[in-house]
């Protein structure tokens, strides 16, 4: 995944909830351990794959970026939430890679043979920890769609996360 030089970036947003919609405790409720994460992610994302399918991994990829999508999550569920993603067997390390504002950082991607096909990736700075974005790839059967595949049928980059008081 490399950013185009003649890319022209989205306009950006900024999400705003209002007060009591968003579990602000839940991210403090997060297990340190990573097995028990990830049966906390599963319960918060509603997940009913059968232990260990991709579809169990895509439930907890999808978890993860609601996560950074309403909240500021501390440094120790960052590495607890990277740790819980390295024991999946359905998630491969694709290495060096950039996101779509052009930061370096790793990726990690997941295959969707039966969905599209389609591709999952996150894109994680090795420095911080901090998940700099998102990416959907629709890999295949964009025919029906007009569109030439492999496409990026959507992304997300995180600029920045912080409280504001």
């Amino acid at each position: 995944s490399t950013v185009p030089t003649d890319l022209a970036l989205p306009a950006q947003s900024t999400d705003t909830a209002p007060a009591g919609t968003i579990d602000a405790a839940h991210v403090a409720s997060l297990s340190l351990d990573p097995r028990l994460l990830r049966d906390q992610l599963d319960l918060k994302g509603g997940c009913t794959g059968v232990q260990g399918s991709p579809a169990q991994s895509r439930c907890e990829l999808l978890a993860i970026a609601d996560l950074y999508a309403f909240s500021v999550i501390p440094p120790q569920v960052e590495a607890t939430l990277w740790a819980a993603l390295a024991q999946d067997p359905n998630l491969v390390d694709i290495g060096q890679t950039r996101d779509r504002v052009g930061r370096e950082g790793v990726g990690i991607s997941l295959e969707l043979p039966d969905s599209g096909p389609e591709r999952l990736i996150l894109i994680i700075d090795p420095k911080t920890g901090h998940l700099l974005g998102r990416e959907d790839l629709l890999l295949g059967g964009g025919r029906e769609l007009g569109i030439t595949t492999p496409a990026i049928i959507a992304f997300t980059a995180y600029v920045s996360s912080g409280w504001t008081y």
